[in-house]
């Protein structure tokens, strides 16, 4: 499994492994899903961290994966995209981010899939990089992140594709909070302890106020296996742009 968890006063760690970066390929997704699903009926878990490993929260999809996928495999990885990132956003409990170090691309787009982002003070980038490959968001991944970001913050991170350093990630919206890269998960932790004190009810009732039109989109286009892009997601073009960017080239 590269999804590990463990349980510790009614919070659940849910770690990324998939190293070296942590990058997405549809079982991995699938994975988030089924995680996240599980413990969202989980009544033993009241708050939940997730959070990557190493240096890196997650590098997005898996760009030697998507140069090689085929057009079934590309309709695949979009809608199990859309399922790792509904299952996050939707969970009616308390999801902090420790976002530990790189999140780009669904990297970024799952760290803004949490209530509460922690990223760390330095040493780490945060960006919305698809548009630099060549595809376009899908639905959910889209509907989070025009959801959690400012307008303008929005505009800048989607329609160049450039990374931010920390301080400006948390400056424009994209974390809530910094701190010395070995305080982040402790941090993170803190913060889902201070959530234990919030009456379970109470939270989600909140958070579907919240997001509930988002989270109802979602869920069905999860349910009915749709997409706008499925069929046109990943061309050959980007597919090439994959591979150059895999042998150390730049994007354009």
């Amino acid at each position: 499994m590269e999804i590990h968890t463990t349980l510790s006063d009614r919070i659940a760690h849910v770690r990324l492994d998939r190293p070296p970066a942590n990058a997405m390929v549809t079982d991995f997704l699938k994975q988030i899903a089924a995680r996240f699903h599980e413990l969202e009926t989980d009544r033993s878990v009241a708050a939940i961290v997730l959070q990557g490993n190493g240096r890196t929260f997650s590098a997005g999809m898996d760009l030697k994966a998507a140069a090689e996928l085929d057009a079934d495999g590309s309709d695949r990885i979009v809608l199990a995209f859309n399922e790792a990132f509904a299952a996050v956003y939707g969970t009616s409990k308390p999801v902090i981010g420790a976002i530990n170090g790189h999140a780009i691309a669904g990297g970024m787009v799952l760290a803004l899939c949490c209530d509460y982002r922690i990223g760390p003070d330095r040493d780490a980038l945060f960006g919305l990089t698809e548009v630099r490959v060549g595809v376009p968001f899908p639905e959910v991944a889209y509907n989070v992140i025009a959801d959690q970001l400012p307008p303008d913050t929005l505009r800048r991170m989607i329609q160049f594709g450039e990374n931010m350093a920390p301080q400006e990630a948390l400056d424009r919206g994209a974390l809530d909070e910094l701190a010395a890269p070995r305080d982040v998960v402790g941090r993170t932790i803190e913060k889902a302890q201070h959530c234990l004190a919030i009456p379970p009810r109470g939270y989600a009732d909140v958070k579907r106020q919240l997001r509930g039109d988002v989270m109802a989109r979602n869920a069905a286009l999860v349910e009915k296996s749709r997409d706008r892009y499925l069929g046109a997601w990943l061309d050959d073009d980007a597919r090439q742009t994959a591979r150059k960017l895999l042998a150390g080239g730049r994007a354009s």
